[in-house]
């Protein structure tokens, strides 16, 4: 909110519009198209230009691709991991509390199960 008229700002004289607390008086702020309060409070977060964004962002998507070449050679290994065949016929409750086995799940034509064994 601006101060009332002829009231006097630190810093600044009551009729300089441009003063701010921080600036000795008589000072005033030169805008000009390159350097606005937008761009002065931009920088101050971190913010930078286009190429350099475009140019650190690169970096990670290479990054990135890596990780993703890195876990799809984890997945095909843990898919080469040899069998075992189940001989414990579990027991779990279906939709309607019903208890079904788990040969019983696989009758309408799905043969196989994949079990993730992660820890004991």
């Amino acid at each position: 909110m601006p101060p009332k008229k002829g009231t006097k700002r630190k810093g600044g004289n009551a009729n300089d519009d441009t003063a701010t607390p921080t600036q000795p008086k008589g000072n005033k702020i030169h805008h000009t198209a390159k350097h606005t309060a937008k761009d002065v409070a931009a920088k101050e977060a971190g913010a930078v230009s286009l190429d350099e964004w475009v140019s650190a962002r690169k970096l990670i998507l290479n990054k990135e691709k890596d990780l993703i070449r890195q876990w799809d050679a984890m997945l095909a290994e843990r898919r080469a991991l040899p069998w075992t065949k189940l001989t414990t016929d579990y027991v779990f409750q279906n939709e309607s509390g019903n208890d079904v086995k788990l040969s019983e799940l696989f009758t309408n034509g799905t043969p196989n199960l994949v079990i993730y064994h992660l820890s004991k």
